[in-house]
């Protein structure tokens, strides 16, 4: 039996960032320019306007929290 999307390794790519705005609208960005493929995670050691759930603002010091994003494409 296939399974139902393709098998993508998480987090490859790995994007490393210092500081960004927002991790989520970093990948968002790279999705739109094309530049990101599925699986690609993008980590930062640092947030300056973090989103959390249900428009919440995800505040956090440098380096005390994980904070990335993945981009996932699903094929039916």
């Amino acid at each position: 039996m296939l399974p139902a999307t393709p098998i993508i390794t998480l987090g490859a790519p790995l994007i490393e960032l210092s500081t960004v705005d927002s991790t989520n609208m970093y990948a968002i960005s790279q999705v739109r320019e094309q530049l990101a493929v599925s699986g690609s995670c993008y980590r930062a050691d640092y947030q300056t306007q973090g989103k959390g759930q249900h428009g919440r603002v995800w505040d956090s010091e440098v380096g005390k929290n994980l904070l990335c994003s993945y981009v996932l494409e699903l094929k039916s």
